[in-house]
């Protein structure tokens, strides 16, 4: 996710979640189904904002300490959302972000806003008046996308919401894309839609080997 797009999704934390968080998470789901894994997601490098329509919007009217920052339009808290201020580690950000550029190869996204890879794009940059983690959360069943109100700069978890709901099977391949940063993945769907997401932090190997078809950045796309 460019500088830009992180301007505008101010709402979703960048930071790796917790197992606190993850935990919260699952008791989301719908009655008869158990978490069997699940990990923190955000949107991949480069992806494209969503259109506001296609957003969803949750949390809305909450409020937590330092949402304030982000109402006002104060470019640090809305890049780093939920991050230290420290400039020492903005600078370290705005680095990142250069260097994401300049490995970045191809596209990031396939499929219009209406297609499953789309609807997945959009449900990864919620519209919310205070920080959301996202946590990607896997059943016997089904892919998930839990939305937990997360506060900015304590990172107090707050309550658990259910968004997207995805049937494993219309997941049909995930590409590794490491050339461009570790936790960098795109995820292809049964329409031909594919979206690129990023995992930030360790420890999402387990989630993304639960998908039979797995290709590296060296393969071409289905």
């Amino acid at each position: 996710m460019n500088i830009l797009g992180a301007l505008r999704m101010g709402g979703t934390r960048l930071k790796p979640v917790g197992a606190d968080v993850r935990r919260l998470a699952a008791q989301a789901l719908p009655p008869g189904e158990n978490a069997l894994d699940s990990h923190g997601v955000v949107p991949g490098c480069h992806m494209p904002v969503p259109p506001k329509k296609h957003r969803p919007a949750v949390f809305q009217g909450r409020n937590s300490p330092g949402d304030w920052l982000v109402r006002v339009g104060l470019p640090g808290a809305a890049l780093l959302s939920g991050v230290s201020l420290n400039p020492a580690d903005a600078l370290g950000r705005l680095y990142e972000a250069w260097q994401d550029r300049e490995r970045q190869k191809g596209k990031p996204f396939f499929g219009g806003w209406g297609s499953t890879a789309g609807t997945m794009a959009a449900a990864l940059a919620p519209v919310a008046s205070t920080g959301v983690a996202c946590v990607l959360l896997l059943t016997e069943l089904r892919l998930h996308v839990v939305y937990v109100e997360q506060a900015r700069f304590s990172g107090e978890p707050g309550e658990a919401v259910l968004g997207l709901s995805l049937e494993r099977a219309q997941v049909t391949w995930l590409r590794d894309r490491r050339d461009v940063r570790a936790g960098e993945f795109e995820f292809g769907f049964a329409d031909g839609s594919w979206t690129t997401v990023h995992f930030p932090g360790a420890g999402w190997g387990t989630l993304v080997e639960s998908f039979p078809v797995r290709l590296k950045h060296t393969q071409p796309h289905p």
